[in-house]
């Protein structure tokens, strides 16, 4: 009867995180919210670790959601909280550890703290390397990442491009030209040009972006539009450059 019970909680569980990590897909934060936090009200008493593993997936999910309705402190509170059972009961260089140093990197670059971000980033990349490898999208994703941090503390400096460019050669690799995390790279490689003043090499990245966004978002999606506006503001540079 005992064993009965702890499977169907073990199932409600897992059913109450998936739905939450669906409903931070489509973008319903107050729902994924809703879901996380019903899981890690159940786990109030965990007394194994496939519990305490839930509620770090519980507590991940919840900084996401908090990060994403603008609300950074709450965000970084829940990361803290699930870095801390993952050092009880996971290994060193756990790729759930590696994950949530990320994320405490993307929640200070959005806040404009570059310098703390590069530091996550880094962390990160250094655990995720141990146990992925090199050349893993996950690994590109890290690398644009530092892009950005290095770009944010130095925009006209050197630094920033060659993390952009392993970051895309990673990307073509995995998924071939034409993929949105590929466009989304294009677009920062496109940024650092335009700080550095080479304009056309930057239209030629938001070209290529704005292509990419349009076949798998249509030119009305904001992340086209972007791409489009930067093509907009290259003009009066690219015309008179040689």
């Amino acid at each position: 009867m005992v064993q009965e019970y702890k499977k169907h909680m073990s199932c409600r569980l897992c059913n109450l995180l998936e739905l939450g990590i669906v409903c931070q897909k489509l973008a319903d934060y107050t729902a994924a919210t809703s879901y996380f936090e019903d899981a890690l009200n159940r786990l109030s008493h965990p007394d194994t670790v496939e519990h305490r593993l839930q509620m770090i997936k519980a507590l991940t999910g919840l900084g996401q959601a908090y990060s994403m309705t603008s609300q950074p402190l709450e965000a970084h509170r829940f990361y803290l909280k699930a870095i801390e059972i993952c050092d009880q009961v996971l290994p060193v260089n756990h790729h759930y550890t590696a994950t949530l140093n990320g994320l405490i990197g993307e929640l200070y670059q959005n806040q404009g703290r570059a310098t703390e971000a590069l530091q996550y980033h880094v962390l990160d990349i250094i655990e995720t390397q141990r146990t992925a490898g090199l050349g893993k999208p996950r690994v590109a994703a890290i690398l644009n990442n530092i892009g950005l941090s290095l770009m944010d503390l130095d925009p006209t400096g050197e630094d920033a491009l060659p993390f952009f460019v392993e970051a895309l050669s990673i990307l073509i690799d995995a998924y071939g030209l034409v993929h949105v995390d590929v466009a989304s790279v294009r677009m920062n490689i496109a940024a650092y040009f335009f700080n550095a003043k080479l304009y056309k090499y930057s239209l030629f990245q938001y070209k290529r972006a704005f292509e990419i966004f349009k076949v798998y978002m249509g030119s009305l999606h904001p992340k086209s539009q972007e791409a489009r506006q930067g093509q907009k503001e290259l003009r009066p540079f690219t015309m008179v450059q040689k």
